[in-house]
């Protein structure tokens, strides 16, 4: 099942604290610092391997990863998805670290909805579904859930 590193689920998003932290240009250091001063420890090879995994992320996207999360995204900050539908969605990336490997990976995921809402509404919903699918035994058991990472945003609807 996914979960926090000790067994009591998902509380908090250690992957936006490190895209925090490299975003500002902190060191590895700092970063681990932060990570536990916000109850969110990781062994330092692991931390160490995703500050690498989200360093690619944030120089692949950088501006969905500098948007505010806490707020609506303005018009001009939407990517165009040309399709029947309308509304927004929010693509992210799960970030994972296999228990056996010790190989940080990362997944795709979207989370859609008819009217705005902002990243932080999608990445919290995003982290409950994964939830859920834990309890329910429908998620990887070799498969530490270490956050998600906004990736890109879109407004949809037909040209």
């Amino acid at each position: 099942m996914f979960d926090g590193g000790d067994g009591e689920g998902f509380v908090i998003n250690p992957a936006q604290i490190v895209a925090q932290g490299v975003s500002e240009g902190l060191s590895g250091r700092q970063i681990i610092k932060a990570l536990r001063d916000n109850g969110a420890g990781r062994r330092d090879s692991v931390v160490y391997k995703m500050i690498g995994e989200i360093r690619a992320a944030i120089a692949n996207r950088p501006i969905a990863q500098g948007l505010p999360t806490n707020q609506l995204p303005s018009g001009d900050q939407y990517a165009k998805w040309t399709t029947a539908r309308r509304g927004f969605s929010t693509q992210m990336k799960i970030v994972t670290r296999d228990k056996n490997s010790g190989l940080i990976g990362t997944s795709m995921t979207s989370y859609t909805t008819t009217d705005p809402h902002t990243i932080d509404e999608a990445i919290a919903n995003k982290l409950a579904d994964l939830e859920d699918a834990a309890e329910e035994g429908n998620s990887g058991e070799d498969q530490q859930l270490l956050g998600v990472l906004p990736w890109n945003i879109f407004e949809m609807g037909p040209e």
